[in-house]
């Protein structure tokens, strides 16, 4: 069977191929470039190919709603850095967008992208600190929202549907003090953890990033030196 190969421009050329065909979505790309068989996906079915929906300039926008921040699922995460939009309201996000990867990958990477393969990434505890809803449709159109926090399960694996794709973001005005950190080491792995006012949120210890009030809650069975990472990175990003 030939491979399909569908380059999405608008919002309706998504839904339409979705409608005819099972499609591996690609936004900025980066990653799909490790995996072994990308056009594996759920329970080993195999994708009929991708859609690459990197040019659908309609999902590529940021602005200011009453108290809420719009973000287009397209928007490269650079995007979110030239922001002055969120550079004045959200500067959290910013943080976090600062510690991803590096120029070339934050010029590729899209928002919507980063949401649902990075549970643990850096503008994914951010936004799930700052409590963010995410716009999603399907292939006949319908839109649904959802909390960042429902996007996947446990184990950190994505839980739409087969013919759904992410729109928007929707995230409330920052309000109070924030702080976002990260820790990088050969024995603990990489450990992101954020602050808004007194919401936490902390990433790189399960399958997902999760919400918490106290050190304690998350250091439980962890190793030691784990814990002791952790609790230092608390009392920082409340300095």
């Amino acid at each position: 069977m030939n491979t399909v190969c569908v380059r999405a421009e608008k919002i309706t050329d998504i839904a339409s191929a979705l409608s005819r065909h099972y499609l591996k979505i690609i936004a900025g790309g980066c990653t799909i470039v490790p995996i072994t068989d990308p056009l594996t996906g759920k329970y080993g079915k195999k994708y009929d190919g991708f859609i690459d929906i990197s040019g659908c300039r309609e999902l590529d926008y940021q602005f200011l709603d009453g108290n809420i921040i719009r973000i287009g699922a397209t928007t490269p995460v650079s995007g979110i850095l030239n922001s002055a939009v969120i550079r004045t309201h959200a500067p959290l996000l910013i943080e976090s967008c600062l510690k991803l990867a590096g120029t070339q990958v934050r010029n590729r990477a899209t928002t919507g992208g980063h949401v649902v393969s990075q549970p643990n990434g850096d503008l994914f505890n951010a936004l799930l600190c700052m409590d963010a809803l995410v716009s999603v449709k399907n292939y006949s159109l319908h839109s649904r929202t959802v909390n960042i926090n429902d996007i996947h399960n446990a184990n950190g694996e994505p839980v739409l549907s087969d013919d759904e794709f992410v729109c928007e973001l929707a995230i409330p005005i920052q309000k109070g003090d924030g702080k976002f950190i990260k820790f990088r080491n050969k024995s603990c792995g990489t450990i992101n953890m954020s602050r808004v006012s007194s919401r936490y949120c902390i990433g790189g210890i399960s399958g997902k990033a999760r919400i918490f009030s106290k050190a304690g809650e998350v250091t439980k069975g962890l190793p030691a030196f784990k814990a002791h990472i952790i609790k230092m990175m608390y009392q920082d990003v409340n300095a």
